[in-house]
């Protein structure tokens, strides 16, 4: 679990695990839900993308449905490459102190 702090006072919190006893939350194999004051983000990561701004949910993107049960399915590249790559970019520039690669100005059109 980690507290963020932004530069403009807004306040984050991030919760983290895998850690979870069968039968796990259906659903839930790997999902992220971001709320601002004027909208909300729902990435399943095997699912699809859905944004909600003013008042109404839609469909920002989605995939083919992955068989989660089979590793060979789930983390097969190049599916997880994506992943590893924006994490990688990510983490380096938190450990540099350097903005990131893609910016939230460079992601927020594709939201609109």
């Amino acid at each position: 679990m980690g507290l963020l702090t932004f530069s403009n006072g807004a306040i984050g919190a991030l919760w983290a695990s895998s850690a979870c006893p069968p039968p796990a939350f259906p659903g839930l194999t790997f999902r992220a839900f971001l709320m601002g004051e004027t909208g909300m983000l729902d990435m399943d990561a095997y699912d699809s993308l859905r944004v909600a701004s003013d008042g109404i949910w839609r469909v920002a993107a989605e995939q083919p449905p992955v068989n989660t049960e089979q590793a060979a399915t789930a983390f097969q590249q190049p599916r997880m490459g994506a992943y590893i790559e924006q994490l990688a970019g990510f983490t380096n520039a938190v450990l540099a102190g350097t903005p990131p690669p893609v910016s939230g100005a460079d992601g927020r059109p594709g939201l609109r």
